[in-house]
């Protein structure tokens, strides 16, 4: 049982270092492709907005949105450094 925790805790541990990558504060782009038309989107699906890094859960990285001045969770792979 002690080892189930360990590896819990180890995975855990992991899922945060991957959102610290990005820093609180640094500007990103954001893919907020679920608010346009297919037809808007560029050949790689993105429709990238500038924002801004104010935190981090377990699976997203938590970020305004600069468009729309709204703050928004976002999935790992919707973000990008600029």
């Amino acid at each position: 049982m002690d080892t189930e925790i360990a590896i819990i805790g180890a995975i855990t541990k992991e899922k945060k270092m991957e959102n610290q990558n990005y820093k609180i504060g640094q500007k990103v782009l954001l893919n907020c492709k679920n608010f346009v038309s297919p037809s808007n989107l560029n050949d790689d699906g993105w429709f990238p907005v500038y924002g801004t890094v104010t935190g981090f859960t377990k699976k997203r990285i938590k970020a305004i949105n600069e468009m729309r001045d709204t703050e928004g969770y976002y999935s790992p792979d919707n973000v990008r450094e600029v």
